[in-house]
């Protein structure tokens, strides 16, 4: 896990002095404290009956799981108290051994494990200016406060030749870098409702929670044999990763792409038996030639209307230079003139259902 993480755990640092050192200098007191990172992480299942194409029937049922909380890395946190407010100094920490963080004023830390000599500077940048320096040892590893836990077995993965993810049935997970953003074209497959109910519909269940992961890189579990465990030990060559497993074959790589060809890579795994059959909606867009917000609408809205039986008629004479569209649901039907969002488009099909 990269050090940025930091940000996101820094209230639940578990902080107990090193030692009795404190630096003291006639105008600040630096202070060097260890820490460990608490992370409290949050489960969310989503069920959603999802047509063989994709498409969503109703609404999701969403169940939020219990926190789990776990230990994460050793920190070494160094607290610079100053008698003045923050925006009237500058603070400069530096090590030539770890590489600290600004977490908040006054508030630096490194993941660096060993032992560091840390340069603290204190400038005042209002009259009268005054420069203090520090010299403090930063300490990161060794015993952690509270029980030992003893040694960890090490997770063995699966065997190169057989599917990614031990056990018969569809299983998915996602593996990315909690500190680090994602594409743009990732952010909906991650966070949007889209994929997850999909993937969530079509993977085998365990205990009625369906088989599908979100992890971080580094994420530990409780039991270091368990499936995905063992997934998430095998080699990656990149960040964000997808691993999809059917019990015989599946998939190890990066992301395909945006919403669409992550639905169609993972679809290609599907048993048939995980499908539920009805009728999928069905859209006929017409167009004049030189349409060119029907061009617009491909490119931007097309590959939204995941789960929609779609086709483009030949240009015609007859409509207008905006697209018309033709909606089925069984055996209602509508036309609309002008240009329409995906978002619109499924909310008109809902609506016909």
């Amino acid at each position: 896990m990269k050090f940025p993480m930091f940000l996101v755990l820094l209230v639940s640092l578990v902080v107990t002095p090193i030692y009795a050192q404190v630096e003291i200098t006639n105008r600040f007191e630096v202070k060097v404290k260890k820490a460990q990172a608490v992370v409290t992480s949050t489960t969310v299942t989503s069920v959603q009956v999802v047509s063989e194409d994709g498409a969503s029937i109703g609404k999701p049922n969403e169940k939020e799981g219990e926190p789990v909380v776990s230990n994460g890395q050793d920190v070494g946190v160094v607290l610079v108290e100053v008698g003045r407010p923050w925006e009237e100094v500058a603070v400069k920490v530096r090590s030539t051994t770890a590489n600290f963080i600004n977490l908040l004023p006054g508030v630096y830390a490194t993941k660096d494990p060993g032992t560091h000599q840390v340069n603290v500077s204190v400038l005042s940048v209002v009259p009268p200016v005054l420069w203090d320096d520090a010299l403090v040892t930063v300490i990161v590893g060794g015993e952690v406060p509270g029980p030992s836990p003893g040694p960890t077995p090490q997770p063995q993965p699966p065997s190169p030749n057989g599917p990614p993810i031990d056990g018969p049935g569809l299983r998915v997970l996602f593996v990315y870098e909690t500190a680090e953003s994602l594409p743009r074209e990732l952010e909906e497959v991650f966070y949007g409702n889209q994929v997850r109910s999909f993937i969530n519909s079509v993977v085998v269940k365990v205990d009625e929670q369906p088989e599908f992961r979100l992890v971080d890189q580094d994420a530990q579990f409780t039991d270091p044999n368990h499936r995905f465990a063992k997934a998430l030990v095998r080699p990656r060559s990149s960040i964000p990763w997808l691993i999809i497993s059917n019990g015989t074959t599946g998939y190890e790589g990066p992301f395909p792409g945006g919403v669409s060809a992550t639905l169609e890579l993972v679809r290609s795994f599907v048993p048939l038996q995980a499908t539920v059959t009805t009728s999928v909606p069905k859209i006929v867009m017409y167009s004049a030639e030189g349409c060119i917000p029907c061009a617009t609408f491909k490119r931007v809205e097309l590959p939204k209307l995941v789960g929609i039986d779609f086709s483009s008629k030949p240009p015609v004479s007859s409509v207008s230079l905006v697209p018309t569209f033709d909606i089925y649901v069984g055996a209602k039907s509508r036309r609309l003139v002008g240009y329409q969002t995906a978002a619109n488009l499924l909310s008109i099909i809902e609506g016909m259902k």
